[in-house]
């Protein structure tokens, strides 16, 4: 009896530990609506989540090749006050995308993925005619580089840029049929 009533006290104690310290807001919802999408960017390449050996990057492939892991689940974590969708994105890795809030130099604004969704794996999602731009917590936008940046950044997505540009535009393409209302761009 007092092992159960142990647990019980030390599991509210950590309940309460993780909503006080506000680390509840890093989880998904268990009723967040997602679906299943691919990303390209403006150059037409298929974003790509890479693996452990490649850093946990996100990279442009020309395609996605069997063994690539191009579909990512799409969250829907709500509005914002101006009516933008907040969204996570979690990889084939089972990995969330994240953007960096450290560093300066150009590999320090390189994306990646994290194993849990933390504040800056929650992107505002910005409208722009038929194409969506990723907004990251340091109020930066996520960015689909070119091939001429130094090595190892070649068609690396990064985060960079503070207004929206050509390279900051992203198209979605739902791989299921849950894709929300407002992801769907109407032809």
């Amino acid at each position: 009896m007092r092992t159960i009533a142990r647990i019980t006290s030390s599991s509210l104690l950590i309940i309460c530990l993780v909503v006080l310290t506000g680390c509840h807001r890093f989880l998904v919802p268990a009723n967040a609506p997602s679906s299943k999408i691919a990303l390209t960017t403006a150059h037409g390449r298929y974003v790509i989540a890479q693996g452990k050996d490649k850093g946990w990057s996100l990279s442009q492939s020309d395609d996605r090749e069997p063994g690539q892991c191009g579909w990512f689940t799409l969250y829907d974590l709500g509005e914002d006050e101006l009516k933008n969708h907040r969204v996570a994105l979690k990889t084939c890795w089972d990995r969330f995308i994240t953007a960096p809030r450290r560093g300066t130099s150009r590999l320090d604004r390189e994306a990646w993925q994290e194993s849990g969704l933390g504040d800056c794996g929650q992107f505002t999602l910005e409208r722009h005619g038929d194409a969506f731009a990723l907004k990251t917590c340091a109020g930066k936008y996520l960015t689909a580089g070119d091939d001429g940046r130094e090595w190892p950044m070649p068609w690396a997505i990064v985060v960079e840029n503070p207004k929206v540009d050509e390279w900051e535009m992203f198209r979605f393409y739902p791989g299921d049929n849950k894709a929300p209302p407002w992801l769907v761009i109407k032809k």
